[in-house]
């Protein structure tokens, strides 16, 4: 078959031999008109068969040495199937000659195969048994095919003793090995079901364990989820309470900023208002004279002791800007008042003529070289009186350093009430912070 390129029934990994010459001696080839015999047919292929035999090659014989006495058939086929594995050759040879299946149960090199037939019906089962001779069953054929049982059993006193006990005893490893068949294919099948039971087991292991892992997983993402929802909630509600603190204490702050700044105008008035009262008989030092006066300068006001930014000049009465409010006051009753040098870290307000740096409105209020702690409080107080004199924006010096004042600034200013809008100062960069206030 595999030298035809038939597919062949055989494992994977099988080897097959390659031959040169493959004899077959099958069927009866007996013929009256040739004087053959079906003996003589058979021993006239076979001798064809010796004379052209090229290694390697294959020899197929169909009963062998039948046709003709059994004792000598038996013998012949066992010379003749000798003569061609001596020869080198491979012999498959089929006989129900005793003698035959005695040489290959006994001969090194030859093996016996037989195929088996049901023990009950004696039906062929198309199973090919190696290592065993098989019986030719036929008188138990004989018997199943309708022959006489009185024939048969005359035919079973006849035998031989020593063939009936082979018979007998290939009888029962006949049937042996029916039994142990059957035994391997109930354990084969027994198998089968154990191994599919065992996926199936494994199957469902798999799919709880898959099941136990996305539950696990579920919940897992659960208590992530409510953990940071709840510490969510607890960061808003922190940041809900520290911006309450926050400003409840720029509130109290500005408060405090503006009641000590009236309360400050208030005992300046009280003070000036005492100096100048005319039983103590204390004059207050000339100042320099209203024509000093200029736009941007600060003077006082004689009688209520007041100081202002001068606004504008306008023939005999000057507008004088004090505590956020505009005043007209005669040049006569105004006193110029020197503008004091800022110490470090002092608040500075100046006003300017539109078009020019800082800017109209606009406070300043130094903090190089001051801590945290020294600056938010000047830092506030500027605000307030940024406010109190009606200014838009506060300029705050912090300088460049390690940026930990002006983030403590920015901190400071955010979500202050008064504060509309913080900026860095495009004049020093990075040094400045611009707040606008809030109208």
């Amino acid at each position: 078959m595999a030298q035809c390129g038939l597919h062949v029934p055989a494992a994977q990994g099988s080897r097959l031999p390659v031959f040169r010459r493959i004899h077959a001696d099958i069927g009866d080839e007996q013929s009256i008109a040739a004087d053959l015999s079906t003996f003589s047919a058979h021993l006239a292929s076979i001798v064809e068969m010796t004379r052209d035999l090229p290694l390697p090659a294959l020899v197929l014989l169909d009963e062998v040495g039948a046709g003709t006495d059994p004792t000598e058939g038996g013998a012949l086929g066992v010379a003749i199937v000798d003569h061609f594995r001596g020869r080198g050759a491979t012999v498959v040879a089929t006989t129900h000659h005793g003698v035959m299946k005695a040489y290959a149960q006994s001969t090194p090199g030859v093996a016996c195969a037989s195929f088996g037939y049901d023990p009950t019906t004696y039906e062929p089962t198309y199973r090919l048994a190696l290592g065993t001779a098989g019986r030719s069953l036929a008188l138990e054929m004989a018997e199943r095919l309708g022959l006489p049982g009185q024939v048969v059993k005359e035919a079973r006193r006849r035998l031989d003793r020593k063939e009936a006990q082979a018979e007998a005893l290939l009888k029962k490893l006949e049937e042996g090995e029916e039994r142990l068949r059957q035994e391997e294919t109930r354990i084969a099948d027994e198998r089968r079901e154990v191994e599919a039971s065992r996926a199936a087991l494994g199957q469902a292991q798999a799919e709880a364990e898959r099941r136990k892992r996305a539950e696990l997983e579920a919940f897992r993402r659960e208590l992530e989820k409510r953990g940071e929802e709840a510490a969510r909630r607890a960061a808003d509600a922190i940041h809900q309470a520290v911006q309450k603190v926050e400003t409840g204490r720029r509130s109290a702050a500005a408060a405090g900023a503006k009641a000590r700044g009236e309360a400050l105008a208030g005992i300046r008035a009280a003070q000036m208002e005492a100096l100048n009262a005319p039983e103590l008989g204390l004059a207050p030092e000339p100042g320099p004279p209203a024509a000093a006066l200029a736009v941007g300068g600060r003077a006082r006001v004689r009688e209520l002791g007041v100081v202002g930014e001068v606004m504008s000049l306008q023939g005999g009465e000057v507008e004088l800007a004090v505590g956020g409010k505009r005043l007209r006051v005669p040049r006569g009753e105004l006193v110029g008042v020197a503008a004091p040098s800022p110490a470090r870290g002092a608040v500075k307000i100046s006003t300017v003529a539109p078009g020019r740096s800082p800017g109209a409105g606009t406070s300043e209020v130094n903090l190089v070289g001051l801590t945290v702690d020294e600056a938010l409080p000047r830092v506030d107080k500027a605000l307030d009186e940024a406010l109190l004199a009606d200014r838009h924006e506060v300029r705050v010096i912090h300088g460049f350093g390690e940026g930990k004042l002006r983030k403590a600034v920015a901190g400071f200013l955010e979500g202050h009430p008064h504060v509309a809008a913080v900026r860095l100062g495009a004049e020093g960069r990075g040094g400045v912070t611009v707040v606008e206030l809030k109208e």
